[in-house]
């Protein structure tokens, strides 16, 4: 069974804030992240293991964490691995919305193919928000990249925007078809609106 649909972000957002340190075995942390993100569940096991050690000592250990964490996302981000558009997307989320930093990791995340990174971004292009200015052409292509993709919620959105004319024009059939694509998908909340 393969981790690598799920796993990487959830690798990126906690296990990477482990020190970079070797167990028994000699393996370390980020070796552990890259190997738990091809799928080896093994690895991912020793990651939540040493995850949940570090939190239990916590205090001045949390605050290095967070320290060495964005330091290995940043290296994770620019040396073009399988979790780089990943990394990219969670040192986004951290540098907080509207800012120089959050476009530039976002926009790299979305480059990189994190379905994740290209919903956001086509969705803020789209409606404009977020500091991104309005480009309804190039939000509407990235919203139906990841849709295409399999990403629930950016089929809801395009869903949404074709049944009431959001930045696109209206229309019933295509509305019809993403929002039951996003169902499809597992996004729920497209039944009260098909």
């Amino acid at each position: 069974m393969s981790l690598r649909p799920y796993a990487a972000p959830i690798l990126v957002a906690l296990a990477l804030a482990l020190p970079a340190c070797s167990d028994s075995s000699g393996t370390n942390t980020e070796d552990l992240v890259k190997a738990a993100a091809q799928g080896d569940a093994a690895a991912m096991r020793e990651l939540e293991k040493r995850t949940m050690e570090a939190v239990e000592k916590g205090g001045d250990q949390l605050l290095t964490m967070q320290q060495q964490s964005v330091k290995k996302l940043q290296e994770l981000a620019q040396e073009g691995t399988e979790v780089a558009a990943d990394a990219a997307l969670e040192l986004s989320r951290r540098a907080g919305q509207g800012t120089k930093e959050f476009k530039k990791w976002l926009e790299q995340a979305a480059e990189g193919g994190a379905l994740e990174g290209k919903f956001l971004l086509g969705k803020y292009r789209l409606h404009g928000i977020a500091g991104y200015a309005k480009d309804a052409e190039a939000g509407r292509t990235m919203l139906e990249e990841a849709a295409a993709a399999g990403h629930a919620e950016a089929a809801f959105t395009l869903g949404i925007a074709y049944k009431y004319g959001l930045e696109v024009p209206e229309d019933s059939a295509k509305a019809t078809s993403y929002l039951q694509q996003a169902l499809d998908n597992g996004f729920s909340a497209a039944a009260d609106e098909l």
